[in-house]
């Protein structure tokens, strides 16, 4: 981005969390904007009525007190069109929000909060952002893709799609100039929030080519966190001798004033569930205690997951990552690339 004009940045739209970024023109240094004075942005929002929302950690907070007022992992619903969130905001709004219109109105605040940077940052000189370089999966179903474009372009920005596999692995040479050379391959292990993608890339004398790809839409962060979620659920329900619906028909068999505690107590566990996920990617235990509502009244329950055990839940999963990377090598090998330079973990 030219720095006399700020009109473009460059936007790793994540699942669970998103990094807005762009070059300063005398460096050529990838610089990371901030949101609320963050630079990691949970892909959060948040309502305080239809036409007011946040996005990020404040949308995050807000959802921990209102949990029917916020909305997390649209991007991971983009390509189903019958999808909808039912939402409450906090002035009591009733409304329906699709994927793409969650998309284009995360968009709207990271660009107007850039906008705001920039100005702040370079004066009368920062200008508009007009233009986004916007990384999507390697395996992002078409459908998706068109959804992103079309939310981006909705906020008036000129929009360009690259893969998420390709931009790590261009920041991981910019980083370590010692294997930036022709001919260095590098597998790129992506498992993210939403999806999972693994790619050996291969340094051309003037750009970086995919070689081979592989991944799983459904095997991501956000799995690990549901097989919390489902731990939790079957030791909420042993203590309160009450049944969650299984399913939209059981759902519908519910009044509103059981769908409301349902859907509250579903944003609780959830919200804990991934809290815990990441606690114990350091700690041997986590115990967190869960504000719910059973049968109208309210209850503490306290939940707690040792490190050993959910590993034992998430070993399928992650045995499944590796058959993708061989399978995706093979790709490779079947290409002539027979060796891998570096190993970036994204």
């Amino acid at each position: 981005m030219d720095t006399t004009t700020g009109k473009e940045i460059s936007i790793d739209l994540g699942t669970t969390t998103t990094i807005v970024s762009y070059t300063k023109k005398k460096s050529g240094k990838l610089t990371q904007l901030k949101y609320s004075g963050e630079k990691l942005i949970p892909s959060v929002l948040f309502f305080r009525s239809e036409s007011e929302w946040d996005i990020g950690k404040n949308a995050l907070a807000g959802m921990a007190i209102h949990p029917l007022a916020g909305v997390a992992n649209f991007k991971s619903h983009l390509s189903d069109p019958e999808y909808r969130y039912e939402m409450t905001a906090v002035n009591g709004d009733h409304f329906c929000l699709k994927p793409h219109e969650a998309t284009k109105r995360f968009l709207m605040k990271i660009v107007k909060n850039m906008e705001d940077a920039l100005l702040k940052e370079f004066g009368a000189m920062g200008g508009t952002i007009d233009r986004a370089v916007i990384t999507v999966p390697a395996k992002f179903p078409v459908v998706a893709k068109g959804r992103t474009k079309k939310a981006a372009r909705d906020c008036g920005l000129d929009v360009k799609l690259t893969s998420e596999p390709t931009a790590a692995a261009t920041d991981y040479l910019q980083s370590y100039t010692e294997f930036d050379r022709p001919g260095a391959v590098i597998m790129v292990y992506d498992f993210g929030g939403g999806t999972f993608d693994v790619s050996i890339v291969q340094r051309q004398p003037n750009n970086l080519k995919e070689i081979a790809t592989g991944g799983d839409n459904s095997l991501s962060g956000n799995l690990l966190t549901d097989r919390v979620v489902q731990y939790l659920i079957k030791r909420i329900e042993e203590r309160y001798a009450i049944q969650f619906p299984k399913d939209a028909d059981e759902l519908d068999d519910l009044d509103s004033e059981e769908i409301d505690e349902y859907r509250s107590n579903m944003a609780e566990i959830w919200r804990n569930a991934n809290h815990m996920k990441e606690i114990l990617s350091g700690e041997n235990e986590s115990e967190r205690d869960l504000q719910l509502i059973i049968k109208g009244k309210p209850k503490v329950f306290g939940a707690y997951l040792s490190r050993e055990d959910f590993e034992d839940m998430i070993r399928p999963d992650i045995n499944r990552t590796v058959d993708i990377v061989q399978q995706t090598l093979k790709k490779a090998s079947e290409k002539g690339i027979n060796r891998v330079d570096v190993v970036v973990m994204a």
